[in-house]
């Protein structure tokens, strides 16, 4: 049992590194709506981070869907979510959130449309030494086989693959708040569809 989950874990690792170290965003299924996205992931997280922790998905109404695979997104979005639960092992809030944003920080003049998208917990936070090298790869603070250090690194990538970024916000003792502006897709007028 206990070489079967060296295994499985050792499987998972090479997984992620391989996805990582991808140049190339994988094929997508097509633009993403984010509140269908967001359903299925309560329920899923729901179970995932523990009877403690309270989750809520929201998605603002009228969304464009965001021009990224579903497949990756609710990987990060998985990701994301554990790191929160790990950083609230007295139980707490994690709130993910997707809005249509106007002023995101990034080039101005690409003519694009920007969604943010927020993760956020109640959790212990980060001090200033650890935030500064959040997201870097194979950076971890948890303890020997808990964490690889690609969780917040895979995020960064998938947001900047797309199009986007990440930033990270963090106060010690008053939760991280985890931010990713995607590109929304271009909307199909009503005639074409």
């Amino acid at each position: 049992g206990m070489i079967s989950e060296v295994g499985a874990r050792g499987q998972r690792i090479a997984r992620r590194m391989l996805s990582f170290s991808r140049a190339a965003p994988a094929a997508g299924d097509g633009p993403l709506d984010l509140a269908a996205s967001f359903e299925g992931l309560e329920e899923l997280l729901g179970g995932l981070l523990g009877s403690g922790i309270r989750i809520s998905c929201k998605a603002e109404p009228d969304l464009p869907p965001a021009a990224v695979d579903r497949g990756e997104f609710e990987t990060v979005l998985v990701n994301l979510a554990v790191n929160a639960r790990d950083a609230l092992p007295d139980g707490g809030e994690v709130r993910i959130s997707a809005t249509a944003d106007e002023t995101a920080p990034l080039p101005v003049g690409r003519g694009e449309r920007w969604l943010r998208v927020t993760v956020a917990d109640t959790g212990h936070g980060m001090p200033p030494e650890v935030l500064a090298r959040a997201g870097e790869p194979f950076f971890t603070t948890k303890g020997e086989g808990r964490g690889t250090g690609l969780g917040l690194a895979m995020a960064r990538q998938f947001a900047e693959r797309a199009g986007g970024m990440m930033r990270i916000e963090s106060v010690p003792g008053k939760g991280t708040t985890v931010t990713l502006w995607l590109p929304a897709a271009a909307t199909v007028p009503a005639s074409a569809s």
